[in-house]
């Protein structure tokens, strides 16, 4: 009986103490290792203003500095300059052509809104059913496309020019546009109203109609777009681009000077979104 008291008393005694090592140390696991113990060692040199310099060997430091973050440690110091900047290493494209802010933020926006499309659009269908004039069918195959299943789309022809003289088509837009993938936006009726000089070559009109389709997709993703000007537009054509137009866009753009974007930022969307989209 003695035995058998003492044997659990050993047991409770050192469950005790795991329970409590445990406890202490939940929340910062890398106390027991010899990478916490490198990494005090070394910051407390640095707060004592000893001369320890560290060297990198390997890509295994970030990794270990990494560990260290998530169990609640950001480590600084001159150092850690390669820590620091180890985001920049992970940019998927370095433009070449657009050194600006702008473009770069508005394509990542737009990217997060719908993704990019590897494949491009079979404009061949849409070009044959605009030469029969039947630009609605045309349209609702590119609404297809661009997911929107089963839309009707109602197209109508202005013989006057719009007030704006840069404008050659427009898509009228409520403030309770259908949330994207719901049967509402599905079924959705899409007016489009175009003006003198949208049909002048089929891949022109094909790039209209792109952009203006997604103009209702990018305002049913995003409420807050409808006072955005030109940077709207800009998305716009980002958003058409991305999403497999980019062909139909640089045909358009060889016939005549279409959409938002200028010719560095239109080089820079076109060439980036074609080497994410090969990848």
């Amino acid at each position: 009986m003695n035995e058998i008291s003492e044997i659990m008393i050993a047991i409770l005694f050192f469950a005790t103490i795991l329970i409590l090592t445990a406890y202490h140390y939940r929340k910062h696991p890398l106390r027991l290792t010899w990478k916490y113990k490198r990494y005090r060692k070394q910051r407390t040199a640095r707060k004592n203003n000893l001369d320890e310099p560290r060297e990198y060997n390997s890509e295994s430091d970030e990794d270990d500095f990494d560990e260290l973050e998530e169990c609640g440690y950001e480590p600084n110091g001159d150092d850690l300059e390669r820590y620091n900047n180890k985001s920049a290493k992970k940019k998927v494209y370095e433009p070449e052509i657009w050194n600006g802010g702008g473009i770069e933020e508005d394509y990542e926006k737009v990217k997060k809104l719908v993704g990019v499309r590897k494949k491009q659009f079979d404009a061949l269908p849409a070009i044959d059913l605009i030469l029969q004039g039947k630009i609605s069918s045309a349209a609702e195959k590119i609404c297809n496309w661009l997911n929107i299943d089963h839309p009707y789309v109602s197209i109508s022809q202005s013989a006057l020019p719009p007030d704006d003289k840069n404008t050659i088509a427009q898509v009228p837009l409520s403030d309770n546009e259908p949330m994207f993938g719901t049967t509402d936006f599905h079924y959705q009726t899409i007016k489009i109203i175009l003006y003198p000089g949208s049909t002048d070559y089929p891949d022109l009109l094909i790039s209209v109609l792109a952009h203006e389709i997604s103009h209702k997709i990018l305002h049913s993703l995003d409420r807050n777009r409808k006072d955005m000007g030109l940077e709207d537009e800009k998305q716009t054509d980002i958003c058409s681009i991305i999403s497999g137009f980019a062909n139909s866009y640089e045909a358009a753009r060889a016939h005549k000077k279409i959409g938002y974007l200028n010719d560095d930022e239109a080089n820079y969307v076109l060439k980036r979104y074609r080497s994410e989209s090969s990848d």
